[in-house]
C-alpha cells in the first residue's frame, strides 16, 4: 500500500504499475472526486425520420443506432487510455442525446479532442425529382428548424450547420472580406449587414438569391447567368474599416448601392479621364473603367448566327426547300437586326450585342476582316453570321468605358468618405437549397445503407494501380449494398464522408461482395488517412454538440475529506465502545484487525487500479460496521463458551466456528444486493456495489480468520483464566 504507485503516460493516458517510495497517495479517483468534463451531443435522426414512417420501426432503428454510437465512443475513448469516463443516452423533449463525462480532463478543448470529430458515412443516389411546392415547403421548414437551433445556441453556429453538404446545407465563413467579394446575398442586403449587431443573427431566414454564377459558354463569347437561391441566414462576427487605396468600378457600385443611389455605364469617345480614376463635376461622379480595344478595331456590333442543319442523305427537293428556308431567314435577320425582333426560329441565335474587338470576332468567324461596312454577312462552316456594325473604332481612336453615378453635392461628401474607406467583414452563414441533389440510398426493403453496417476500411488498389479506400460491410450491410446496386445499374451512387462528397461512380453491375470502393483521386497518404478516419470516427448518425461543461474537482475533494473524517470518527467511537464492552485487549484486537483490513483493501485497490468514488467511500465506511459486527459475534460466542467452563483456547475456537455461519450468511445476503447494484444499477450504484463486493470478500477471507488468530495471541492457550475474562464471568 505504501510503495505501490502508478506512472501515467502523458501522451496516451495509460497508467502503468510501478514501485515508488512516495506512492502512498497514488490512488486513482473516480469522476465525482477528480472532476470531469461533460459533453452533450444531440443525435440527429432527421434522415431516419424521413425514411421510417412507422413509429415502432423508427424506435427499433434508433435503439440500434444508439447502441452502435455508445460502442464506438467506448472504443474510441478506451483506445486513448482514458478509462475514467461514462457515456449514456438521455431522452428529453423527444430528442435523443449522448452524454459523455470524462474524468481527470479539466480542459474542455482537450475533452473534445479526446471525443474527436464524428465522421458520418453515407451512400446516396441522385435526386431526379423536380422541386415541387411540397418539397420546397419541407426545405423551408428545415431551414426554419436549423435557424431556430442556431438562434437558441449561437455559440455552436458552426458545429450545428457544417459538414452537411450531403443534404445541400452549406456552411460558409468569410474572414476580413470586402463587400465586393462577398456573395450576392450581402450585396443585396448592404444595410442589413451594416446595421446588425456584432454576433447578431439575421432576424429571419432570407429567401432569394444567395450567389449569382456565370458559366462561360460558346467559346468564351456568351455568359449564361445562373443563381444559387432559396434559404439563408448569417451573422456578422466583425467589421473592420480600413483606408481604401484601390478604388475601382466595383467599389463605386457597392458604395452607390449602400447609399441607395442609381448608377449607369456608358461608352464614349469624346471624354477623357485618366484610366481607373474618378472625378466629380456637375453633380455626377464619372469613373474611367477601361479603354475599349486599345490600338485595335472595335465594333459596337450585333451578331446573329443562322445555323444550317445537315442535309446529308436527303432528297434533292428536301435540300432545296431547306436552302430556300435558310435564305429567307437570312433576309429576315438582315432586315430586323438593326433594332427589330429577330425571326422566331430555333436556328436563329443572337450571340453578341455590345462592343467587341475584331480579334475576338475572328476567334469564331475566322473570315471576318476589319471593315467599316454597316452590314456584313459571312458563311462559315454550318452557319451564316450576320454582323451589324452600329459604330466602329479605328486603332487611331480612343474609346473608354465609363461608370456614372449622379448625386448632389451634399451627398458627395459622405459618398467620397465611404468610397475611400473599405469595410472588411467577417461573416458566417448557412445556405440551404430548395431541393436535395442526393437522397439516401435504401434497398427494396426500405433499409438504409450507412455507417450502421460499416465494419472496417482499408487501403487497396484499383485496376489501374491507383490507391483506393475499401469499405467492408457486415452481413446485413453486404445484403443491402447488393440489393441497392442491383436496382441502380447505369446510375450514380455517391459516397459522402463527413458530409463531403468523396466519389460518385456509375454502377455498372450489382455488387454483392463484402466491400465498396471509394476512388477519390487519392495518393497513398490521403487514402490511408481516410481509412483511418473511417475506422476511428465513423458513426451511423451525426452528433451535434449541444452543451459543454467543466465540473471542478473542488466539491468532490471536499466531500472525500469529510468522508475520511467521518470514517476516522466512526473508527474511534467503535474502538471506545469495544473497550467499554469487552476490555482493552479485545479493543486492541479490533483495532489491529481493522488496520490490516484497511491496509489490505487499499493495497488491493492500488494493484487493480480501482477508481475510488464517493459511493465507494460510503461502501468502505459501511463495511467497517459490518466488520465490527463480525468481531462482536465472535466475542459473544467466545464469552458463551467460557461461561460453560471451557478453556480459553477451546472457547476461542468454538466461538469462532459458531459465529462463522452467521457472519457468512449476513455478508452473503449483503453481497447479493451489492451484486445487483453492480450489474443492474447506474454508475453511482456500480461504484458502491463493486466496493461492497471487495469489502465482503476481505471480511470473509481475511478479517474474520485474523480475529481468531489475534485472540489466540492476546489470550495464550495455556492461560485458562485472565483478569478480563474473570471480570466477564465475575470470577476472582
Amino acid at each position: 500500500m505504501f510503495f505501490v504507485g502508478r506512472d501515467i503516460n502523458e501522451t496516451t493516458g495509460q497508467r502503468s504499475l510501478t514501485l515508488k517510495i512516495d506512492g502512498v497517495t497514488d490512488f486513482r479517483k473516480w469522476l465525482d472526486i477528480s472532476g470531469w468534463s461533460r459533453l452533450v451531443y444531440q443525435i440527429d435522426y432527421s434522415k431516419y425520420a424521413q425514411i421510417y414512417t412507422d413509429p415502432a420501426e423508427l424506435v427499433l432503428v434508433k435503439q440500434n443506432v444508439e447502441d452502435i454510437i455508445l460502442k464506438n465512443i467506448d472504443r474510441r475513448i478506451s483506445a486513448l487510455g482514458v478509462s475514467d469516463y461514462r457515456s449514456f443516452i438521455q431522452n428529453m423533449d423527444n430528442e435523443h442525446y449522448v452524454v459523455i463525462e470524462i474524468g481527470g480532463v479539466s480542459d474542455l478543448d482537450e475533452a473534445k479532442e479526446i471525443i474527436g470529430r464524428t465522421v458520418e458515412l453515407e451512400f446516396k443516389l441522385p435526386n431526379d425529382a423536380p422541386a415541387t411546392e411540397e418539397s420546397i415547403a419541407e426545405r423551408r421548414q428545415l431551414a426554419q428548424r436549423i435557424y431556430g437551433q442556431v438562434k437558441a445556441d449561437p455559440e455552436n453556429f458552426a458545429s450545428l450547420t457544417q459538414d452537411r453538404w450531403g443534404d445541400d446545407i452549406m456552411y460558409n465563413k468569410f474572414t476580413a472580406v470586402p463587400l465586393a467579394q462577398l456573395p450576392t446575398i450581402y450585396q443585396n442586403n448592404v444595410n442589413l449587414i451594416n446595421t446588425l449587431e456584432i454576433g447578431e443573427i439575421t432576424p429571419a431566414v432570407i429567401e432569394g438569391v444567395y450567389l449569382e454564377l456565370n458559366n462561360n459558354a460558346n467559346a468564351g463569347m456568351e455568359w449564361w447567368p445562373e443563381a444559387l437561391e432559396w434559404f439563408s441566414f448569417f451573422r456578422v462576427l466583425d467589421r473592420e474599416t480600413r483606408e481604401n487605396t484601390n478604388i475601382n468600378d466595383q467599389t463605386i457600385i457597392q458604395t452607390a448601392i449602400a447609399q441607395w443611389l442609381d448608377y449607369d455605364s456608358a461608352i464614349d469617345t469624346d471624354r477623357w479621364v485618366d484610366l481607373w480614376t474618378y472625378t466629380y463635376t456637375n453633380g455626377q461622379l464619372t469613373y474611367a473603367a477601361e479603354e475599349i480595344a486599345p490600338g485595335a478595331y472595335a465594333y459596337d456590333a450585333r451578331i446573329v448566327a443562322i445555323a444550317k442543319e445537315s442535309m446529308l442523305g436527303q432528297e434533292q427537293e428536301v435540300i432545296e426547300a431547306e436552302e430556300n428556308r435558310i435564305q429567307a431567314l437570312i433576309e429576315q435577320v438582315e432586315s430586323s437586326i438593326q433594332g427589330g425582333n429577330l425571326p422566331n426560329d430555333e436556328n436563329v441565335v443572337e450571340i453578341y450585342n455590345d462592343w467587341i474587338e475584331s480579334d475576338t470576332i475572328s476567334q469564331f468567324i475566322p473570315w471576318f476582316t476589319d471593315t467599316t461596312e454597316e452590314m456584313v454577312t459571312i458563311e462559315w462552316l454550318d452557319a451564316t453570321y450576320v454582323v451589324y456594325n452600329r459604330a466602329v473604332k479605328t486603332p487611331e481612336e480612343q474609346l473608354f468605358s465609363y461608370l456614372e453615378v449622379p448625386m448632389s453635392a451634399a451627398v458627395w461628401t459622405d459618398f467620397e468618405q465611404a468610397l475611400t474607406e473599405t469595410t472588411l467583414y467577417t461573416i458566417e452563414d448557412v445556405f440551404i437549397q430548395n431541393k436535395q441533389s442526393w437522397i439516401t440510398a435504401t434497398d427494396n426493403e426500405n433499409r438504409v445503407l450507412n455507417g450502421a453496417y460499416f465494419k472496417m476500411a482499408s487501403v487497396g488498389a484499383s485496376q489501374l494501380g491507383q490507391p483506393v479506400v475499401l469499405i467492408e460491410f457486415d452481413d446485413v450491410g453486404r445484403d443491402i449494398f447488393c440489393n441497392i446496386t442491383e436496382q441502380i445499374i447505369g446510375q450514380q451512387m455517391a459516397i459522402f464522408v463527413g458530409g463531403e462528397l468523396v466519389t460518385a461512380p456509375v454502377i455498372q453491375d450489382k455488387i454483392c461482395g463484402w466491400t465498396a470502393q471509394i476512388d477519390g483521386q487519392f495518393d497513398g497518404q490521403s487514402a490511408r488517412a481516410l481509412a483511418e478516419d473511417l475506422n476511428e470516427w465513423a458513426l451511423p448518425a451525426p452528433l451535434l454538440l449541444r452543451q459543454e461543461e467543466k465540473i471542478s474537482a473542488t466539491l468532490g475533494e471536499a466531500a472525500l475529506q469529510w468522508a475520511l473524517i467521518a470514517g476516522v470518527i466512526g473508527i474511534i467511537l467503535i474502538i471506545i465502545l469495544v473497550w467499554y464492552m469487552y476490555g482493552k485487549r479485545k479493543a486492541f484486537v479490533t483495532l489491529a484487525t481493522l488496520a490490516v483490513f484497511l491496509l489490505a483493501l487499499l493495497a488491493l485497490v492500488k494493484l487493480i487500479d480501482y477508481a475510488i468514488s464517493l459511493s465507494a467511500m460510503a461502501a468502505i465506511i459501511l463495511s467497517i460496521g459490518m466488520w465490527v459486527d463480525a468481531n462482536i459475534l465472535i466475542y459473544e460466542r467466545t464469552r458463551e463458551e467460557l461461561r460453560q467452563g471451557k478453556s480459553i483456547g477451546s472457547a476461542i475456537d468454538n466461538g469462532y466456528e459458531r459465529s462463522r455461519s452467521a457472519i457468512r450468511d449476513g455478508n452473503l445476503s449483503t453481497g447479493l444486493i451489492a451484486l445487483l447494484l453492480f450489474t443492474l444499477g447506474i454508475n453511482i450504484f456500480k461504484g458502491f456495489g463493486s466496493m461492497m463486493i471487495i469489502n465482503i470478500l476481505l471480511i470473509l477471507f481475511l478479517a474474520t480468520p485474523l480475529i481468531k488468530e489475534l485472540l489466540h495471541i492476546m489470550f495464550h492457550r495455556k492461560t485458562v483464566y485472565l483478569k478480563e475474562w474473570h471480570r466477564d464471568l465475575e470470577v476472582e
